[in-house]
C-alpha cells in the first residue's frame, strides 16, 4: 500500500470547508434613509468597538444600533437588511430592546453575518439570520 499526498493542495491544513477568509477592511454597507444614502466601509467598521455577543460572552461583534449610530441613523420606524445574496429581513422599530437584540459579527470568511437574539429565560435565542450583510434601508 503506498499513500501519496496531492502536491500544491492545502486541503487539510485546519480545514473547516468554509474557504478562505475575505478582507474585512473591503467591506461596504450601504445605508439608506429617507435624507440619502450614506456607506459604511470595512475600516470604518473595524474601528467601532467591538462588545460581546448576548448569551456568549467570548465572540465578539457589534450591535446593529452600534452601525446605525455610525451611518448617522437617528430615527426609524423599519429596518430592511439584506444580505450578498438578495435575501432579506425586516425589522421593526419594537423589534431592537434590551430583550432582542440585532447582533452583527464578522464570519470566518471576512462577512458581516445578522442575528437576532432574543432572551429566552436565563439565555438567548437567535433568529432572524442573514449571511453577507450588504445594506440597510432606514425609513
Amino acid at each position: 500500500i503506498r499513500i501519496q499526498l496531492a502536491k500544491g493542495s492545502d486541503r487539510g491544513k485546519n480545514d473547516d470547508g468554509g474557504g478562505a477568509g475575505g478582507d474585512p477592511t473591503k467591506l461596504v454597507v450601504t445605508v439608506t434613509t429617507p435624507e440619502g444614502t450614506k456607506q459604511l466601509t470595512g475600516e470604518q467598521i473595524m474601528a467601532l468597538p467591538r462588545e460581546p455577543m448576548p448569551g456568549q460572552a467570548d465572540q465578539k461583534g457589534w450591535p446593529l444600533t452600534a452601525l446605525l449610530t455610525a451611518a448617522g441613523v437617528t430615527s426609524y420606524q423599519r429596518l430592511v437588511l439584506r444580505d450578498a445574496s438578495g435575501a432579506n429581513l425586516t425589522l421593526e422599530k419594537a423589534d431592537v430592546s434590551d430583550s432582542s437584540v440585532p447582533f452583527i459579527k464578522l464570519n470566518k470568511q471576512g462577512a458581516l453575518r445578522f442575528r437576532v437574539l432574543k432572551k429566552a429565560g436565563d439565555g438567548w435565542t437567535p433568529s432572524g439570520d442573514l449571511r453577507g450583510l450588504v445594506a440597510i434601508d432606514a425609513k
